[in-house]
């Protein structure tokens, strides 16, 4: 259909077209519309969203929140690094308890 870039997300059965801002008017043509049509039906796309922010790098990551970095990082298990095996934040213990983290001495 000679598009300079296009790129698909699927959500289910929603397919969202993201096409260059400067090339989106294009896919209302009626002979490209209808091949756009066409071609999603078959394979079982009930709905084809046009994203109209056009195509972006990075944009699946838009909305996700980065957490907050902080000096007290942690590795990837969660606990720090010398913890002992078996130990818990006070916080948790707290949950496991059914009090609050400041009912903990």
């Amino acid at each position: 259909m000679g598009f300079k870039v296009a790129r698909v997300r699927f959500h289910g059965e929603v397919a969202r077209l993201e096409l260059e801002r400067s090339e989106i008017a294009r896919i209302f043509e009626t002979q490209i519309r209808d091949t756009v049509e066409r071609e999603f039906q078959k394979n079982r796309v009930s709905l084809v969203a046009i994203d109209l922010k056009g195509f972006r790098s990075g944009s699946l990551n838009e909305g996700v929140i980065a957490a907050p970095q902080h000096s007290g990082a942690r590795p990837l298990s969660g606990m720090p690094a010398d913890a002992k095996k078996g130990s818990r934040p006070a916080s948790s213990r707290a949950r496991l308890r059914g009090r609050p983290p400041a009912a903990i001495p």
